[in-house]
């Protein structure tokens, strides 16, 4: 079975890049421009993993995390940050942090339980 990702990126190249590159790697990709229908998506159906940029217009990835967790109550829920700003702190809302430009196959094996 495919794990389902929730791929958040405002910018549209790399947004796309980043979800056709998951999506041969085997995932079932939504990918978003902005976190809000990230958030309705992942009320309508809790994905195995939300990879999203931190900086995104009106609602940041940090808000985007904490709701994420609140709306996954306790269920299995792996939060990738990705980030173009070096040094960033992992915070315990986010399983793992990446910095851009993000290693592909790191960021697979990853999301694969690896």
């Amino acid at each position: 079975m495919r794990k389902r990702l929730i791929l958040v990126e405002d910018h549209e190249d790399l947004r796309e890049v980043t979800a056709e590159w998951l999506e041969m790697a085997g995932f079932d990709v939504a990918a978003f421009d902005n976190a809000e229908d990230a958030l309705a998506a992942l009320d309508a159906q809790l994905p195995d993993a939300l990879v999203t940029d931190l900086s995104l217009p009106s609602m940041s990835g940090v808000e985007l995390a904490e709701r994420a967790r609140s709306v996954s109550a306790g269920r299995s829920l792996l939060i990738v940050a990705l980030t173009g700003a070096a040094g960033v702190a992992r915070s315990g809302l986010f399983d793992v942090v990446l910095t851009k430009p993000v290693d592909m196959e790191r960021l697979s094996t990853l999301l694969r339980g690896g």
